[in-house]
C-alpha cells in the first residue's frame, strides 16, 4: 500500500456500491483516483470537498490499495 500527497480539485459522485455505500472519483493534481468500494471514508468526502475554495484546491493525502484505489484520505495541514 502506498500514499500520495496531492491537491484535490473536486470529487465526482459515482453510483453507489452494491452494498449501498457512496463511491467517488477524485480529480487531483496527479490525475484521477477512484474510491475503493465500501470504503468507510466515502461518508466523509463531502466534508473535504466543502472546504475547497472556489477555483482552488485542498492538500490531501490519499492512501491507496495495491490496485491504486483510495481506501482513506486525510487533509494535510501546513
Amino acid at each position: 500500500m502506498s500514499t500520495v500527497d496531492t491537491d484535490l480539485y473536486y470529487a465526482e459522485r459515482l453510483t453507489n456500491s452494491r452494498n449501498g455505500n457512496p463511491r467517488f472519483k477524485f480529480a487531483t493534481a496527479d490525475g484521477h483516483y477512484v474510491l475503493s468500494s465500501d470504503a468507510s471514508c466515502g461518508y466523509e468526502v463531502t466534508n473535504y470537498t466543502n472546504r475547497i475554495p472556489y477555483g482552488g484546491s485542498l492538500r490531501v493525502r490519499l492512501h491507496l490499495t495495491r490496485a491504486g484505489r483510495v481506501w482513506n484520505l486525510e487533509e494535510i495541514r501546513a
